[in-house]
């Protein structure tokens, strides 16, 4: 690892680790019997960042900016208080990573989920269970279809700011957290509201059932999708 004075800092450095070099430059300033509290703040800073990132970043301020060599002077004590590590690239302390291009391709399995949801594998049931007539549930498809773009592009895009949430607060960025996004989101407002408005309406239990398992899972392979890419 090579590490650099304060001065040595380029503007790039500076925007990719703008709170190490804080805590790098006031160990520099203080003396011998202060540099073990600035340590400890280090510390605790890079800890309540992203759990994957935290011993990277910590390992920057202390030896400077990552790269290969000796380092001397103040940098070089500091260096050899942590081992030389790779490190995942990162352009900033805080906020959320929103992985909007996966809204689209999960709005596409969404729309599957529904078309062979409905369409085909439980399409006879739900016609017996909603009363609806085949020629009356086929003359309002397309209006009801638009409708289900919208409302599955808008699932796509909650799911997608709960993910990036969810993936920040753990540290993990898996498909684990997100499939469990998926499920909690289905089960606590999906399934409830379903339940909730379908008795009342006095519908069928085994309609009830229908629906609610079509919503979990919709929310589980939008949440897959999203996780993946």
């Amino acid at each position: 690892m090579r590490s650099s004075s304060a001065s040595e800092w380029t503007d790039e450095t500076r925007r990719l680790y703008p709170c190490g070099q804080a805590y790098a430059d006031l160990y520099d300033a203080v003396g011998p019997r202060l540099r073990a509290a600035v340590l400890h703040l280090a510390t605790a800073a890079a800890s309540s960042r992203p759990k994957e990132d935290a011993f990277f970043r910590l390992a920057d301020w202390l030896g400077g900016y990552p790269g290969t060599g000796r380092a001397s002077g103040a940098a070089g004590r500091r260096q050899r208080l942590v081992p030389a590590v790779p490190r995942r690239p990162f352009t900033r302390c805080h906020g959320v990573e929103i992985n909007w291009l996966a809204i689209v391709p999960a709005t596409v399995v969404g729309m599957l989920v529904a078309r062979f949801w409905y369409g085909k594998f439980f399409l006879a049931l739900w016609w017996k269970l909603t009363g609806i007539a085949p020629e009356d549930s086929k003359r309002a498809s397309r209006r009801n279809l638009t409708q289900l773009l919208v409302a599955n592009s808008v699932t796509a895009a909650g799911l997608a700011v709960g993910i990036g949430i969810a993936s920040e607060a753990t540290g993990d960025d898996s498909v684990w957290p997100a499939l469990l996004v998926g499920l909690l989101a289905s089960l606590t407002f999906s399934a409830t509201t379903l339940l909730q408005h379908n008795a009342f309406e006095l519908k069928a239990p085994k309609l009830t059932f229908l629906n609610i398992s079509y919503q979990l899972v919709l929310f589980l392979a939008m949440a897959l999708v999203i996780g993946a890419l």
